[in-house]
């Protein structure tokens, strides 16, 4: 899921209260909070371990106020996208054009400042949207933050096809680039004809594609 030959994650950072503005459409998607792989059943989170206690992922527009977040997810997932992205003035460059061109989403927990995860989409083209970058910290990851985020890549898209850049077969990153993979192909993304090239460390990269509505 990388930006321009850079790879996404499953997971995102936490941030402090610098990032805590939320600008823009804000949805909520109910998540639980335990590091166990929730199931998507009708549209809703749910977990079938009785003990967990549901909370609610808010998926908003970011804001010039999220930078520092976005620079420590960033910091947090350098190693799995194979590039340096926190202190390269190319990567916050992008990110500011990203925030300017209501391009980028983040996640929180419901009531938390805390930035979790955050995501780039490029949606001005009528035929295909593209996830260009999606991370998810570390510490939150397996709790349906990334499913959430590409929920908002489905709607945005409104039927369109959806395209994304992810971890080739064989990634070194093992069971890592897998979950990363699936992820995707558990929501309906298939194979692509279109060849990636390889990431920034030479790893392999794989263009998946959702069909959209029909």
């Amino acid at each position: 899921m990388p930006l321009d030959g850079h790879h996404h994650c499953g997971g995102w950072v936490q941030g402090n209260d610098e990032g805590s503005g939320i600008a823009g459409r804000a949805r909520r998607l109910p998540t639980p909070r335990a590091c166990v792989p929730p199931r998507l059943v009708c549209g809703r989170f749910v977990c079938d371990d009785p003990t967990m206690v549901d909370s609610e992922i808010v998926v908003s527009l970011s804001s010039p106020a999220d930078v520092p977040a976005w620079r420590r997810l960033a910091s947090d997932v350098e190693r799995e996208f194979g590039a340096p992205m926190a202190d390269s003035g190319e990567w916050i460059a992008r990110l500011d054009e990203q925030i300017a061109s209501e391009g980028a989403w983040c996640a929180r927990y419901d009531g938390g400042s805390e930035m979790v995860g955050g995501m780039w989409l490029a949606d001005a083209d009528p035929d295909v949207v593209t996830i260009s970058w999606l991370a998810v910290h570390r510490n939150d990851r397996r709790r349906g933050i990334a499913t959430a985020l590409v929920e908002e890549a489905f709607a945005r898209a409104a039927g369109r096809p959806i395209r994304v850049v992810t971890f080739g077969e064989g990634h070194p990153l093992g069971a890592e680039a897998d979950a990363a993979r699936n992820l995707y192909v558990g929501m309906g993304f298939e194979p692509s004809d279109e060849v990636a090239p390889d990431g920034p460390d030479g790893t392999p990269r794989d263009v998946l594609r959702h069909p959209g509505e029909t």
